[in-house]
């Protein structure tokens, strides 16, 4: 202030004069304060005064002050992360002025938050894309935009189309910061194969060559099957090639298609091993002549029926049987005769084939007898 004084001077008489100066107060302190400490603040943070705090000390030796702030903001490497150049500045009544920077900076190191899809099984032929098998949700950022992304490392099972997928979906800030989380999917193989064509009969005769019934069984009987996963391998239960006659159903043959994760369908079908073929002469029977002994030569008769008239036979398949029946007996002279006999060989399945010989009795012995005694007699006697 400026104050304007008199000063008056009066003698004894009370003959006075005055005259006037005046008494000057200036300000020429500016106030004093304390700023609030340089602080850092998470992007999504409130970093007003009231949360970053506000100048404290405030101090003038001549009156009021009045306080008041400016912020300047210097632009980070990414979104929302500033660095605030907060000018405190308290003026007092006269003007004069004083002030002081707060540096308030704002970071971002809290990363992304999201759902990540639950944990999947699938069929092995199912879709394996996010589509199929689920996006993340509930993404959510403090201070930026987000972009998603995912890889996937696949572990193999131990039968092809089996394997788990560890799905590895991160979530990354404008600041880089990332989250990631692991979805599995599981892709198994429940499926048996599919046959698409069934095994038909096999039907062939025991004489044929071998190779044709082993190429009937690597062939399944003409089966086919698909799988949906992977590849088909074949068995069957064949233990042994039956054997049997001509018309006998044979022997139910199954064939198992088996996917290489163990899933089995089956068809099945008849092996039939037949047997429709007589035995095959080797040497044929002939003709016999014998003496006759009065007694109708049995035991010739018998000998030569028992070696079948000589004749020898074979069978591909099975043994031989034989058998014999006089066809004709024609009498000759006295006890002779000539006996056509048919042997008649016949296999397991009882076809059979035949062939004649004869047996004859001839007589070349002329009988004998014992002439009566010479003797005399008289010419009158008989």
């Amino acid at each position: 202030r400026t104050d304007v004084v008199e000063f008056k001077v009066t003698d004894g008489c009370g003959n006075a004069d005055s005259l006037e100066a005046s008494f000057i107060i200036i300000d020429t302190i500016p106030p004093t304060f304390t700023a609030p400490p340089d602080t850092l603040y998470s992007c999504s943070e409130d970093y007003s005064p009231v949360n970053a705090g506000i100048v404290s000390d405030t101090s003038d030796v001549c009156g009021t002050v009045t306080l008041s702030f400016v912020d300047n903001i210097t632009t980070g490497e990414c979104p929302a992360t500033d660095t605030v150049h907060r000018v405190w500045t308290a003026e007092d009544a006269c003007g004069l002025t004083y002030s002081q920077t707060q540096l308030i900076i704002l970071i971002d190191t809290v990363a992304p938050e999201f759902t990540v899809p639950a944990d999947v099984t699938i069929a092995c032929t199912a879709d394996t894309s996010v589509t199929n098998t689920g996006m993340i949700t509930d993404t959510t950022d403090d201070c930026s935009s987000i972009t998603l992304t995912w890889s996937d490392q696949i572990f193999f099972g131990e039968c092809v189309g089996v394997d788990t997928i560890y799905r590895s979906w991160t979530a990354e800030d404008a600041c880089e910061n990332t989250n990631t989380q692991i979805q599995l999917i599981t892709r198994i193989d429940t499926v048996a194969p599919e046959i698409t064509v069934e095994a038909s009969d096999g039907v062939f005769d025991c004489a044929a060559d071998p190779s044709l019934i082993a190429e009937w069984l690597s062939t399944q009987g003409g089966a086919q099957a698909t799988d949906n996963c992977s590849g088909v391998s074949w068995s069957s239960n064949y233990g042994s090639s039956p054997s049997g006659c001509l018309g006998d159903q044979g022997d139910l043959i199954t064939f198992y298609a088996t996917d290489s994760c163990g899933n089995v369908d089956s068809t099945s079908a008849y092996l039939s091993i037949n047997d429709n073929t007589a035995p095959a002469f080797i040497t044929v029977a002939t003709d016999t002549t014998v003496v006759c002994d009065g007694s109708g030569n049995v035991s010739e008769f018998q000998a030569w029926t028992g070696i079948n008239g000589g004749a020898t036979a074979q069978d591909d398949c099975s043994g031989e049987n034989w058998s014999y029946e006089v066809l004709s007996s024609t009498p000759g002279c006295g006890n002779t005769r000539t006996d056509v006999v048919e042997f008649k060989v016949t296999d397991g399945c009882g076809n059979a084939d035949s062939l004649e010989a004869s047996f004859i009795i001839i007589d070349t012995i002329p009988p004998t007898f014992t002439a009566p005694p010479d003797t005399l007699y008289s010419c009158s006697e008989d």
